[in-house]
């Protein structure tokens, strides 16, 4: 949302499409785990690349009204790379949009 913020302070319209791209590096002999230790999501998978690297191309407005989908996006791909685990939708949600109420979960 920072990003968001940025752009729109650059006076970027709704409309304007920005492309983000994310590395998650130094994943050799990484393993799953959950920092909340009452969310019942377990995978005890290593990952099986040392890196993942991510695209996301949307609008601001896209960003902005539906942020979960662009979390699941980043996060598939990383997740994938721990014996293609795939993290619920329902926590995905529940943690984004915490996010966007201030929340951290």
């Amino acid at each position: 949302m920072l990003l968001v913020r940025l752009y729109r302070r650059l006076d970027a319209s709704d409309t304007d499409r920005i492309t983000i791209e994310i590395r998650h590096d130094g994943l050799s002999g990484r393993q799953l785990g959950v920092a909340n230790t009452l969310r019942a999501t377990w995978h005890a998978a290593s990952a099986s690349e040392p890196a993942v690297d991510t695209t996301v191309v949307a609008s601001l407005l896209e960003i902005e009204t539906d942020l979960p989908r662009f979390v699941r996006e980043v996060v598939r791909p990383l997740f994938m790379n721990f014996d293609f685990y795939e993290v619920p939708e329902d926590v995905v949600n529940e943690i984004s949009e915490g996010f966007m109420a201030g929340e951290v979960k």
